[in-house]
């Protein structure tokens, strides 16, 4: 299989670059950096922004993942424009560039659970009703993949496409300010962690087991459409960080809750309905936070290491 990654070190682009180094597939990525952490066949410089991907020959990939995007990380401070570029304009024209030249591969987006917006629902989202909430969301990065969802329902593609909506993803190597790096980390230089109230309901998918339905729908000539990849586990942040506590031995306070504002807040309860994927693919075994804290440990000692030497 030739994989063509758009997007070269973000989290969704690394995993991807991981996966097919190994599996074997002949991977090429487009992006603004060389990629790091994986090996790739070819990269090009390229400026997604300005469609600088019309240079690119598309016939030879069987496989097109378009992995950009930004303003998912608040403390990032990303642009408006940059936001909606990235997210929203950028897919819209490569997908009509792809139809312009008779793509004949499989070309894949992804959504947000995000997009739902604004509730207190104890409620699985079908990608029906995702696709139609009228919830409010105030940021750049939610209305943008709600845009391009939405764009990608009425789209009429020549080519074969999946536009996957995910929960809260995460993996050792994403930004250490998000919440799992972010509470490793201080409990492991032993310093004060502070959160939201920790009320809010996420599910959580590992990095690794987004890849491996992405390439079972591959094996599966999963049907083209929309579909919603639920999470392996659905946790309160208050829960999720007292598992990354207990593994320390180490008990959470109600002190640390309640002292954070963050923007998503008042998106009480996010939670993805599976059943549309998993009519045509068989549920693969997924990771639980608990298993994966070893992996963090060990690339958070690393990095702090390498900060050290500096």
């Amino acid at each position: 299989m030739k994989v063509l990654s758009l997007g070269s070190n973000g989290l969704l682009s690394t995993a991807l670059g991981r996966f097919c180094e190994r599996n074997g597939f002949l991977l090429d990525v487009l992006g603004l950096d060389e990629p790091k952490g994986y090996k790739f066949e070819h990269f090009s410089v390229c400026d997604l922004t300005r469609h600088d991907f019309q240079k690119t020959d598309f016939s030879k990939y069987d496989l097109v993942v378009y992995a950009a995007g930004a303003g998912i990380q608040a403390n990032l401070q990303e642009k408006q424009d940059l936001i909606y570029s990235l997210n929203l304009d950028t897919p819209i024209a490569l997908m009509y560039y792809l139809k312009e030249v008779h793509f004949k591969g499989i070309f894949v987006t992804f959504g947000s659970y995000f997009e739902i917006g604004e509730n207190e629902r104890d409620h699985l989202w079908t990608e029906d009703e995702i696709l139609h909430s009228s919830c409010k969301i105030r940021n750049a990065y939610c209305i943008s993949k709600r845009l391009l969802s939405r764009f990608v329902e009425c789209f009429n593609a020549d080519f074969h496409y999946w536009h996957f909506i995910l929960p809260t993803i995460y993996a050792e190597y994403e930004n250490p300010l998000r919440l799992i790096p972010y509470t490793l980390n201080n409990i492991m230089q032993k310093k004060e962690c502070s959160f939201t109230s920790g009320d809010q309901i996420r599910q959580y998918i590992y990095i690794e087991d987004v890849m491996n339905i992405l390439f079972a729908a591959c094996k599966k000539s999963l049907p083209a459409g929309i579909y919603n990849i639920p999470g392996a586990e659905t946790l309160s942040v208050k829960e999720l960080v007292k598992i990354l506590f207990h593994f320390f031995g180490k008990q959470i306070s109600a002190d640390m809750f309640g002292q954070e504002e963050r923007r998503d807040t008042q998106m009480r309860n996010l939670k993805l309905d599976g059943a549309k994927l998993y009519e045509h693919l068989e549920p693969v075994p997924m990771w639980t936070v608990e298993q994966i804290i070893p992996r963090y440990c060990a690339f958070l000692s690393h990095m702090n290491g390498d900060r050290l030497k500096e």
